[in-house]
């Protein structure tokens, strides 16, 4: 680690850890109900459940296990797809109704975007195409991308930006009115997260002279022209994570020869740093709770839906 640390930065630290056994969770539905599904059941017949992490009561969503389910920032809304690709399904929580739109997911972990549009990747023969989803009119923009971008591995956006990271591990920065046109290309990225204002992206670049991944947080317009030094250098870095404020990052680290594998949080006004475990699972998701001060990250086999036990592990902050 080589975070830049202020003497007189807030300190951060865990004060409580839950463990919720068998059960896979992948989203906040308030500061205190998750979406959950009991894993370790030999029957498909056990859905996706509103849980209530103070009374431990659920209540059914109707939403088949086969499928992962990102809920809306405002929580009105929520979007299903299959872990390998197929169907998306556009949920609406609060009537309980929900349709599947024409475009096939790739199974890649979208996002929503504050003003209730969720942008994801969708198969689609000749060549990449990003769908943005409008959750109260039901209606999809289909974009197009050059035939340069390879196979689209993530995508965030916010505004008329579209930030997407390829195969080849480009970085590309677009504009939804004008999707041909590449404004600006990074190259050896590894992952990226935006912060929710737009205003900061952390990024990972892999470092091949030192075998190591470098994580930066930049303003996004400067990343192709960024000259400040690395925030951390580690072996594997990943799951990068804003808190809804976008005052802090989590990410997932694994570098067993300096000992410093786990999730960390990272200040984005001090550099200061606060290791919250020392396990870290690389393909778990760091998910905020909408108060910022829970953070989940739920761990499973990925081979088998109905037979495979699952942790979620809830971490609550000072």
């Amino acid at each position: 680690m080589e975070p830049t640390t202020r003497k007189d930065a807030p300190f951060i630290s865990v004060q409580q850890i839950e463990r919720l056994d068998r059960t896979y969770c992948s989203d906040w539905l308030s500061n205190n109900k998750l979406t959950c599904f009991e894993r370790g059941k030999a029957s498909a017949d056990e859905y996706w459940h509103e849980r209530d992490l103070v009374t431990n009561e659920k209540k059914s969503l109707g939403i088949p296990p086969y499928l992962t389910v990102q809920v809306s920032p405002i929580r009105q809304h929520a979007v299903a797809y299959p872990y390998y690709g197929g169907e998306i399904r556009l949920i609406n929580l609060e009537q309980g109704r929900s349709i599947t739109l024409p475009q096939q997911s790739r199974g890649n972990r979208g996002t929503w975007t504050d003003n209730g549009l969720y942008v994801t990747t969708t198969v689609r023969e000749n060549g990449n195409h990003i769908a943005i989803i409008d959750a109260a009119t039901g209606s999809v923009t289909d974009i197009p991308l050059p035939q340069q971008v390879q196979q689209v591995q993530k995508v965030q956006a916010k505004g008329e930006w579209i930030y997407v990271l390829d195969q080849s591990s480009q970085l590309l920065t677009f504009k939804t009115s004008a999707p041909t046109e590449i404004f600006q290309t990074l190259a050896n990225v590894a992952d990226f997260s935006l912060s929710p204002s737009g205003q900061e992206l952390a990024y990972v670049i892999n470092d091949s002279n030192t075998s190591q991944q470098k994580l930066y947080i930049t303003s996004p317009d400067l990343v192709a022209r960024n000259e400040s030094p690395p925030i951390a250098r580690m072996k594997v870095i990943g799951q990068l994570s804003w808190s809804p404020t976008g005052d802090r990052l989590a990410f997932m680290s694994l570098d067993l020869n300096q000992g410093v594998s786990g999730m960390y949080l990272i200040s984005a006004n001090t550099g200061s740093t606060t290791q919250l475990t020392n396990q870290a699972n690389m393909k778990a998701p760091v998910v905020w709770s909408p108060n910022g001060q829970q953070l989940l990250v739920s761990e499973s086999n990925e081979y088998d839906y109905y037979n495979r036990d699952s942790i979620t592990t809830i971490y609550r902050l000072k």
